[in-house]
């Protein structure tokens, strides 16, 4: 564990530590880990050559577990009106397909991650709506990459891909439905998707080899 290596002197022995987020980073000085020993760097993407205009309907992807936060997800579409189409793209509780069969859920179960960047690319919306720290924010910068902003849960690495507003929606989990509404026929829609790709330029694949 971090305590034990800490407590054993492990780390004098290590010249740098590699993190891929800045919520990571902060994390750890406040451990009391030297800051000038952390060094970042993310995670990166191969940006795509096309961009989908017509983009249209929610996804989520991911295992369908509690602490991924479909289960909340789910309430929240129980309340909304059949307009909001939510996509699911994931394996684990099947009992959920049951449970929250409705028109506007649709259960694909597990996809090729061919499969799984089309549909996304193809989507309004990613929804991240998942309880834990996340080690990075890859499905994020990977949707942004295609032009589709996303809906996530302020709730670690995630404040440092999404910026609320500007390319895509950041809320607490009490106001998650009002960021779902909201965003439906958001009227600056264009400049969320033109920030998300802006945005996920920064994660490109010779950017962030390049990175000293």
């Amino acid at each position: 564990s971090f305590w034990f290596y800490r407590a054993t002197r492990v780390f004098d022995k290590i010249d740098f530590f590699f993190v891929l987020t800045s919520f990571q980073k902060e994390k750890l000085i406040l451990l009391g880990m030297d800051g000038k020993k952390i060094i970042l760097k993310p995670n990166s993407v191969e940006l795509p050559f096309n961009y989908i205009n017509d983009k249209y309907g929610y996804i989520y992807v991911g295992r369908l577990e509690e602490s991924k936060g479909i289960h909340n997800l789910l309430k929240i579409w129980k309340l909304l009106d059949e307009k909001f189409i939510l996509t699911i793209i994931g394996s684990g509780n099947d009992r959920l397909l049951s449970e929250y069969s409705q028109n506007n859920i649709i259960f694909k179960g597990s996809l090729s991650r061919a499969e799984t960047l089309e549909r996304i690319s193809k989507s309004k919306y990613l929804i991240q709506p998942s309880l834990l720290y996340e080690t990075f924010g890859l499905t994020i910068i990977e949707a942004m990459s295609y032009g589709t902003p996303v809906i996530g849960l302020n709730i670690g690495t995630r404040s440092d891909f999404i910026v609320d507003r500007f390319n895509g929606f950041l809320s607490d989990i009490d106001n998650l439905k009002k960021a779902i509404e909201e965003s439906l026929n958001y009227k600056d829609y264009d400049v969320l998707v033109e920030n998300s790709k802006n945005a996920a330029k920064l994660y490109n694949n010779k950017k962030i080899t390049n990175m000293q």
